[in-house]
């Protein structure tokens, strides 16, 4: 409280905290779907688009470090198991 009333009788006022934009978490999970909907969203125009719903937010290369590292967590991949193609044999009919 001390330290409140010597920053307001020095500065005026006591200036307000800057908005934690790790609070404002982005839902990477709906960013990669909208990207494989549209093959010509980018990272970085999702970012534009976050900056600007979210000025004090996050810079773009720790936007993308974050997206990358969500990938490498969440990937989708699927492990199936392949047998090797019976052989087949074709047959033609001949015309007499």
């Amino acid at each position: 409280m001390f330290e409140e009333e010597l920053q307001r009788l020095v500065l005026g006022e006591v200036p307000q905290a800057k908005a934690d934009y790790r609070r404002k978490s982005v839902d990477f999970a709906a960013l990669y779907t909208e990207m494989q909907k549209h093959k010509n969203l980018t990272v970085r125009l999702v970012w534009e688009e976050y900056r600007a719903e979210n000025p004090d937010g996050c810079c773009f290369s720790h936007f993308s470090h974050l997206y990358k590292r969500w990938r490498r967590r969440h990937d989708v991949t699927m492990a199936g198991c392949t047998r090797p193609a019976k052989r087949c044999s074709w047959t033609t009919s001949a015309r007499p």
